[in-house]
């Protein structure tokens, strides 16, 4: 009995699954998962294949679509990964890079992010197909590193759709409007266009007279990649031409030198492409080629932009293919002239014997002409209230489809609590008879259920089954009605050639007649056919009618359930308008709080200029300031930084929000540049003539007293101080015209003789820097063998400090020469240095005098030790020496920076150089200073024997000595400054002369 009671048990579980697998319905966002992978997998292996044919545009068209609807394709790539053997065969591999391709331009836009890790991929099979070197081995090797080079475009430029349209400004955008981003991506763009031509050329270098052309199935599956390659070339040609007249108002002619060949060359290459692509009969109804001019823009001619039309490539709509997956015809065989002479039969007729008679015949074929026309639209009015009568039918079958499909559901869902509940009473007692009894039921109730969703779904395949056959029929009816339209356009040609020949008219009106007799009685036929076929449509619809009323109670419940959705849903909207208003409150909030911020921004830019400002105009009144000199030609150089960034501050609209940090930024970099402007000037005028010293310095005033008016004002009324920025730059730019006024000149001297002038400036220059290393270091040795206690300690620190100096000034000036070497290597245009220097008149006379300064300099550095070691000289000199060595090295490195490469390494080994020197200085100073110190202590009187009296006398004495001191101190500096303003009014005199004794050197 118990063994009985298992069996029945188990048969009853076992009975309980079935039902269940065939009930339940699985998980709606599974299933749509599934049907997705599904759908995308079927596209991919019919889209990408081994038959050597072009991939069919609507299987391409799905996979663009799946995109859109994933958002991305990790599907494809996931697909092509696994299940694409794009390794193993050589066309499954081209159209795979063609597919991706076409996903890449009309594609989602999350495709390209998707796709930049897949880049070592597509290079390692460009890599392996490169080991075919014949058939498409080399075509798939350029173009995976075509769509490798797309892939590092857009990463570069993210602002760049895969299809590369953007509107008209917002390239200018994307660049920033800066010549440096034009400039980088320009190049990325030869870059690209490059890689196209390269493909390009490698298709139509694969054609061959045998196997391979234009009008065959393996030449057009090649040639089909030409496409979107057109589409990219023609959008970058539009952007390079653009960029490339932009770069050409913003830099130097030879600059861009190598961008014009580069695009000369490409220019010649595309020209040639669309031309050998407008010849070929497989892209007349594919694509709309662009056409180039006959010569490239001429950018050097800022005339040749308003004659500049862009090109515009389009590709052309395919129609709709009906029917199952053939592939279609690749070669149009019929006849262009739409006339079959072959079956014509010639009449027999004679000629008319009037022309009545053949102006009544004419009469009468126009009326047959004009009734045929008519009959063709009453026909394509039929066909098309056929076609929308039977999309209504589709639709409304398709909605019932989804109402019985959802009936379906409810019933699988009922059946499924009631299979629940039978397990737990199955559980509960498996020895009641009445549980089987209600199994019995139940499974009888879930047959009928699945009989009932067989019928249904048998149902909806006969409709499908209708409705592809309707589109089938008007599939066929539309090509009917072209080619009675074609026959009716070859009609009125026949009616154009039987004004010249009229004595053939009698013999074509009779078969002329016969062929629309023949055609609108075919029509007619079919025509019946389509409405016979509606009838019985109309018939099966009032069925199906009747059948919808059994689900009417169902579609009442839905509707009761839609209402309770659409009450939530208005909720959720109410509470959406509330935090929608708590945001704009909170947003408003955070503005105010921005301003202000921003306002305090100012106020503490403003007063931190303001005060630099101050700062160096009370640096002027300092005693010791009056020892600092600088040249016309480092003041030049400090002068049009200043200019160029008050410009640009000049050019920033106070009131832009989104320009206020720029705005902050241009403030404190253009006073900066300013006060040390106002520096050099003063600096500069200690060395300039009695008559311009007066206007220098009032110069400088009028601009420190303008640029602190200008940051106070700018807290209060920025507005209202825009006008002193003007009033800046005219006193900069007169101050410009000063410094050049003072720069001496070398056009004098004959061009053949600027090399030797500055070769000879430059050797001097080394051979007393080495007399003077030489020297010192041989009074070191002298120092050591004579002297003693604490003048030995003094003269050997001043000697190693001065050999220090030295030794950095003589490796400085080897970079020097070595950066003056590559300037003049990286000369363009220049066929000798003789040539360099004379077209470079300034920057050599700059060279000159401060090879001059450098070599006098270590002279004078030399005598003031000497000096110093041998007790006759003050440590005082040799401090000054020391300065006037440094300030020389500081002239030969800005005279060897105006014309270097900003990132050129030979300069940035200059500059380390040059701070090398000037640490050097500054420790001879320390020096200076220190044993100075040590020496006066050594030195200091014991006047604790003296008496009163005495005391007294020599503090008298002492006192008259410090009033003559202080008034020879006032006299020498007035000297000191009036031999330094006549020395430097004669240095063109004293160079014209030098010239003149040493071989014309000036």
């Amino acid at each position: 009995m118990q063994s009985s009671l298992n069996q029945i048990t188990a048969a009853s579980s076992s009975a309980a699954r079935a039902i269940h697998r065939k009930i339940v319905p699985p998980n709606p966002v599974q299933a749509e998962r599934e049907d997705f992978e599904r759908n995308t997998f079927v596209a991919l292996q019919k889209a990408i294949n081994t038959e050597e044919v072009p991939a069919k545009e609507k299987h391409v068209r799905t996979l663009i679509i799946g995109t859109f609807q994933e958002k991305g394709a990790h599907t494809f790539w996931s697909l092509v990964l696994s299940r694409v053997p794009v390794q193993g065969n050589p066309v499954v591999a081209w159209k795979f890079c063609y597919v991706v391709h076409k996903l890449f331009r009309d594609g989602h836009a999350n495709v390209i992010k998707d796709s930049m890790r897949q880049q070592p991929f597509i290079q390692d099979l460009g890599r392996l197909w490169g080991h075919l070197k014949l058939g498409y081995g080399p075509l798939i090797t350029r173009y995976c590193e075509l769509l490798a080079v797309k892939l590092d475009f857009h990463r570069k430029n993210p602002r760049f759709p895969g299809n590369l349209h953007i509107g008209g400004d917002e390239l200018q955008k994307i660049a920033e409007n800066d010549p440096n981003n034009y400039f980088q991506l320009t190049v990325e763009m030869f870059d690209y266009m490059e890689n196209i031509l390269e493909l390009a050329a490698a298709v139509f270098g694969s054609f061959d007279m045998s196997r391979a052309n234009s009008m065959t199935a393996v030449g057009q599956s090649r040639l089909v990649a030409i496409i979107p390659c057109i589409l990219d070339s023609c959008q970058l040609y539009d952007f390079i031409v653009k960029m490339m007249f932009k770069l050409h108002t913003a830099l130097p002619q030879d600059v861009l030198s190598g961008h014009r060949e580069r695009f000369t060359k490409q220019f010649k290459l595309l020209q040639h492409l669309y031309h050998s692509s407008s010849n070929l009969q497989y892209f007349k109804n594919l694509i709309q080629i662009p056409s180039l001019p006959e010569r490239a823009p001429n950018f050097l001619s800022a005339v040749s932009i308003k004659e500049y039309v862009t090109p515009v490539a389009r590709e052309q709509e395919q129609p709709e293919e009906v029917g199952g997956d053939t592939e279609g015809v690749l070669i149009d065989t019929t006849n262009t002239n739409g006339n079959n002479r072959e079956n014509e039969t010639p009449s027999t007729n004679g000629y008319g014997d009037s022309i009545n008679d053949q102006e009544n015949s004419l009469t009468v074929k126009d009326r047959v002409i004009e009734e045929l026309l008519q009959e063709i639209e009453r026909l394509r009015r039929a066909t098309d209230k056929i076609k929308s009568d039977d999309l209504v039918v589709i639709d409304d079958l398709r909605n019932r489809v989804v109402e019985l499909e959802r009936e379906g559901e409810e019933h699988r869902a009922q059946t499924e609590m009631e299979r629940l509940e039978l397990m737990r009473q199955i559980e509960q007692s498996a020895q009641n008879p009445q549980v089987m009894a209600n199994f019995e039921e139940l499974d009888k109730r879930a047959k009928v259920a699945d009989d009932k969703f067989k019928k249904l779904k048998e149902v909806y395949n006969e409709l499908r089954e209708k409705h592809v056959g309707l589109l089938r029929d008007h599939a066929n009816t539309e090509k009917q009605y072209k080619a009675t339209k074609k026959a009716l356009e070859d009609t009125e040609r026949q009616n154009n050639e039987l004004n010249v020949e009229v004595m053939n008219f009698n013999m074509e009106k009779e078969q002329l007649q016969r062929s629309l007799e023949d055609t609108s009685v075919s029509v007619q036929r079919q025509l019946e056919e389509k409405a016979e076929e509606g009838a019985l449509l109309e018939k099966r619809l009032a069925s199906l009618e009747n059948e919808l009323q059994s689900v009417t109670e169902s579609r009442q419940a839905f509707r009761t359930d839609y209402e309770a959705a659409m009450k939530r849903q208005n909720d959720l909207r109410e509470q959406l308008a509330a935090l929608e208003g708590d945001f704009e409150s909170i947003n408003f909030q955070h503005e105010l709080e921005t301003r202000g911020l921003r306002q305090s921004l100012f106020n503490i830019t403003c007063g931190t200029a303001a005060e630099e400002i101050k700062q160096t105009v009370a640096t002027w009144e300092h005693p010791s300031f009056t020892m600092l000199t600088s040249t016309p030609e480092f003041l030049l150089v400090c002068v049009e930084p200043a200019l160029d960034h008050l410009r640009h501050l000049r050019s920033i609209p106070v009131g832009q929000e989104d320009r206020m940090n720029e705005l902050s930024k241009e403030i404190l970099l253009t006073f900066h540049h300013i006060s040390h402007c106002l520096i050099q000037c003063m600096e500069t005028s200690h060395m300039a003539p009695i008559d311009l010293t007066d206007e220098f310095s009032l110069l400088a005033k009028q601009i420190g007293e303008e640029s602190v008016e200008y940051l106070q004002g700018f807290r209060e009324d920025p507005q209202g101080v825009a006008a002193l920025l003007g009033g800046l730059e005219e006193k900069l730019e007169v101050l410009q015209q000063l410094s050049t006024v003072l720069i001496p000149k070398v056009e004098d001297v004959r061009s053949d003789e600027v090399a030797d002038m500055v070769e000879k400036e430059l050797h001097d220059m080394d051979k007393a820097i080495e007399e003077a290393a030489l020297k010192i270091e041989e009074m070191l040795v002298n120092s050591r063998t004579r002297d003693t206690g604490v003048k030995l300690e003094v003269n050997a620190k001043i000697l190693d400090s001065c050999t220090t100096l030295m030794t950095a000034i003589r490796i400085l000036v080897r970079k020097s020469r070595a950066l003056q070497q590559e300037i003049m290597a990286a000369g363009k245009g220049f066929s000798s240095p003789k040539e360099f220097y004379k077209r470079n008149h300034r920057w050599t006379e700059g060279l000159i005098s401060a090879a001059k300064t450098v070599g006098l300099g270590a002279n004078v550095l030399l005598q003031a030790a000497d000096k110093v070691v041998s007790g006759k000289g003050k440590f005082e000199e040799l401090v000054v020496a020391s300065q006037e060595v440094s300030a020389g090295t500081v002239q030969l490195v800005v005279s060897s920076k105006v014309k270097a490469e900003r990132n050129s390494a030979t300069l940035a080994e200059l500059s380390k150089a040059s701070k090398s020197v000037t640490q050097a200085a500054g420790a001879v100073v320390a020096t200076s200073k220190s044993c100075a110190q040590l020496v006066e202590e050594k030195a200091d009187l014991d006047f604790s024997s003296l008496s009163l009296h005495k005391i007294k006398r020599i503090e008298m004495d002492a006192q008259v000595r410090v009033l003559e001191l202080e008034n020879s101190l006032t006299k020498e500096r007035e000297k000191l400054a009036s031999i330094r303003r006549q020395h430097y009014a004669l240095a063109g005199t004293t160079e014209g002369g030098d010239g003149d004794n040493s071989s014309g050197v000036s």
